[in-house]
């Protein structure tokens, strides 16, 4: 059973203070308060007293309104318009048509944004609606709402208007919203710029130059028309260009990604706070202490998130990319927002999302849970009401500016969230999606029982799905394909020209079919050596076979012990077993338990007195279990250090 968690609020009380009438609690008509003090909510729920409603330390907790409610002086308007509108059968349609178009217009945003404008200046705040350009958030809003209800990080709204540093000229200081962490020496490396994209932007380079052109006319980056050279004069010693490649994925549109971490750009930045994200164990969290309820779910996507957000005009100079046209003329493109692939972009749209979670708990009433993973929001909402307080979700992010793709947006149950279908209806569940779990099985059966090579690329797109055991995959997909190559004295003189110091392959063979990026292993059955492999060799017949490594093979072949890690996992996938969501609380009971391992085995014992029991010797239950290593298949045990026995 869960351990009691302290009271979450000063002096012991588990709901807070009611605040003072000049203290917003809310933008719609009835609200539930929460205090200034428990602003400091993280993007990541955290074990928390009370429902998780934004991950945070502290927590932010979104109590049920009945025992607060104040009504703001504007008498609910957004509540009025929002029944005025018909916005939740716009909603409701929205969300079954998976429509493209924007379930409010710029007018009734403009009207939105009018009201929390009127409010605003009621409270003694002066700011207008107005959108500064290079960004979509309306910046004044976001000022006096985070004035308004003393938020945490009051000195976003500012640094997002002027352009956010890149953490390389200097640390990024903490804000105050996550934990601070220790913030490494910045490494004495030098900014590179690189003339020539990915060989997936080349390759489809009008794909590229059409998803940069978007970019462009969106006003996330610019062209440069005098090329590196005008960077430099723009920026001086402020230029690192990465490498632009295009990223398709069946199911979704290609992608443009720069690389800044080849131009050392991302090895230079310096944050000193790190993001927290939250995960299904959250859900599961607050679903257990909200037993009784019927859930209802709702996702909002933000549209391009990272992107949003723009640069310091000084710092803009480290993203720099080149790009290839169809006619095979290079051009430059400068972003001035955060683009995909740089370190700084996830920090500094994480502030901004979880700057307006911390909203959304102003506006929405009743108990719910409200959390987002990168860009994907995913609230629970009580099925009496989740309809409203969905509008009133989507109304906030409207007015605030944020961008989201209407059709993405979902309301009810299931809902698929962060890789999890997530199932509210009866006993709540969590399962694989169902093509999830065919594209893994599909990808595990192959390795399992295969006796070919299998794609390289394959066994990459499904690594981030499996976490425990990885190693054994990495290992397959970093591992060589094997070369054997019987060569002459001739070929064998050219290959010693082309062998670099690590005995790596510098460029192709002419008179041999060693290849650039090859590495020779053995020679004549001997691992070779850089200072003496020629000793190593044994003729036979004016012939002497040598091993290579060969690295850039799109396949690899899986050995025996890989393929019984891929069935492991093939079995544990295709049981689909479903994950609960909800813990049972049981009735304390006394018990103990411990383990103990060496070098050869390890075990795991303990006792317990069945709950309503005599405290009796005779009515202990007790369990051992013991495990030999010898006991375990190979990919299972740990790797030994050397000089370990």
């Amino acid at each position: 059973p869960p351990l009691k968690r302290p009271a979450p609020f000063p002096g012991g009380k588990t709901r807070p203070d009611k605040p003072d009438k000049d203290v917003v609690t809310d933008l719609a008509c009835d609200g539930a308060a929460v205090s200034s003090e428990q602003s400091k909510s993280l993007i990541e729920a955290s074990p928390s007293p009370e429902p998780v409603a934004v991950a945070g330390n502290p927590p932010v907790c979104a109590e049920s309104a009945t025992a607060f409610r104040w009504r703001l002086r504007d008498g609910g308007e957004w509540l009025r318009l929002i029944h005025d509108w018909h916005l939740v059968p716009r909603l409701v349609k929205t969300v079954a048509e998976r429509s493209k178009d924007a379930w409010l217009s710029e007018k009734e945003i403009h009207i939105l944004r009018e009201v929390l404008v009127s409010f605003l200046r009621s409270r003694g705040l002066k700011c207008s609606a107005a959108v500064e350009p290079g960004q979509p958030l309306a910046l004044e809003l976001w000022e006096g709402l985070f004035r308004l209800c003393g938020d945490v990080d009051q000195q976003l709204p500012s640094l997002l208007r002027e352009g956010v540093p890149t953490g390389i000229l200097r640390t990024i200081p903490p804000s105050g919203v996550w934990r601070e962490t220790e913030v490494p020496e910045r490494p004495n490396l030098e900014l590179h710029t690189f003339d020539t994209p990915r060989g997936s932007a080349r390759e489809d380079c009008r794909t590229a130059c059409e998803l940069v052109e978007e970019d462009v006319k969106a006003g996330f980056a610019v062209w440069l028309d005098g090329g590196l050279a005008e960077a430099k004069r723009q920026f001086g010693d402020n230029c690192a260009a990465g490498r632009l490649g295009v990223v398709k994925k069946a199911g979704s549109a290609p992608r443009v990604i720069g690389d800044s971490s080849i131009s050392n750009a991302n090895h230079l930045c310096r944050i000193s706070e790190k993001v927290e994200m939250p995960s299904l164990e959250d859900v599961s969290q607050f679903l257990s202490r909200r037993q009784g309820v019927r859930w209802i779910a709702f996702l909002m996507d933000i549209s391009k998130a990272h992107k949003r957000v723009k640069v310091a005009p000084k710092e803009r100079g480290f993203s720099l990319f080149a790009v290839m046209e169809p006619g095979g003329r290079r051009r430059w493109v400068v972003y001035n927002t955060c683009h995909f692939g740089c370190s700084w972009a996830a920090y500094w749209w994480s502030r901004v999302a979880v700057g307006f979670i911390r909203l959304g708990h102003r506006v929405l009433w009743h108990g719910h849970f409200l959390v987002i993973y990168v860009d994907d929001s995913l609230s629970l909402f009580p099925a009496s009401s989740a309809p409203i307080m969905a509008c009133l979700q989507a109304v906030l992010a409207c007015a605030l500016g944020l961008p989201l793709s209407w059709h993405k947006m979902d309301l009810g149950s299931p809902v698929k969230w962060i890789g999890w279908c997530l199932r509210l209806d009866g006993v709540p569940v969590a399962t694989l999606p169902d093509e999830k779990a065919a594209r893994l099985c599909s990808v595990l059966r192959q390795l399992a029982s295969s006796t070919k090579c299998c794609s390289r690329k394959e066994i990459e797109s499904f690594l981030g799905w499996l976490k425990p055991w990885l190693s054994v995959f990495f290992h397959m997909l970093r591992k060589p394909t094997l070369r054997f190559l019987q060569l002459d004295r001739r070929q064998l003189a050219e290959l010693e020209d082309l062998l670099q110091t690590d005995l790596a392959v510098k460029a192709d063979a002419v008179l041999s079919d060693a290849r650039k990026g090859w590495k020779l292993l053995e020679c004549s059955g001997h691992e070779a050596r850089p200072a003496s492999w020629q000793d190593l060799l044994r003729w036979k017949n004016g012939m002497a076979w040598l091993k290579f490594g060969d690295w850039t093979c799109d396949s690899v072949k899986p050995c025996a012990e890989e393929k019984q890690v891929a069935g492991f996992f093939l079995q544990l996938i295709e049981a689909r077993v479903r994950v609960q969501l909800v813990e049972l609380e049981q009735k304390a009971i006394v018990a103990a338990a411990d383990a103990f391992a060496d070098a050869h085995e390890a075990g795991l014992g303990g006792w317990w007195l069945p709950a309503g029991s005599p405290l009796e010797v005779g009515q202990i239950r007790w369990f051992s279990f013991k495990v030999q290593l010898a006991d375990l298949p190979s990919w299972f045990r740990p790797q030994r250090q050397s000089g370990q026995p």
